[in-house]
């Protein structure tokens, strides 16, 4: 998942406001995605999708459940990257949307939303 993340930001940030990171097996509406999207503020630091409790339930925090996707905005990305490496080199997990999660929680202190108002 670091990977993925400075990936996407070292060459889609400046062009893009919104990001959603899916499994290779899942299906999407992208319709519907973009229609949220519009409605939404591109200065949100959003972390959406299906909150989970991390596994042992002793992290405080939620993180976005990888297999129904989940979308971050440009702003969280901005303020994530600086800390990719700690992430990297700190956070131990086998499951990449709960280190995506840690690193998000830690570093930015945004929870997974289920919902935005």
């Amino acid at each position: 998942m670091y990977q993925t993340v400075k990936y996407i930001f070292e060459r889609y940030n400046g062009e893009y406001d919104w990001f959603y990171i899916i499994q290779d097996d899942s299906y999407t509406e992208s319709d519907r995605i973009k229609g949220l999207v519009n409605h939404l503020s591109i200065n949100t630091d959003l972390y959406m999708g299906r909150p989970e409790e991390f596994i042992g339930g002793e992290t405080e925090g939620r993180y976005c459940h990888g297999g129904f996707g989940y979308l971050l905005s440009r702003s969280l990305l901005i303020k994530l990257q600086p800390h990719l490496e700690n992430c990297r080199n700190d956070i131990l997990s086998a499951r990449p949307d709960e280190w995506l999660g840690r690193c998000i929680i830690d570093y930015v202190s945004v929870n997974c939303v289920s919902n935005y108002e």
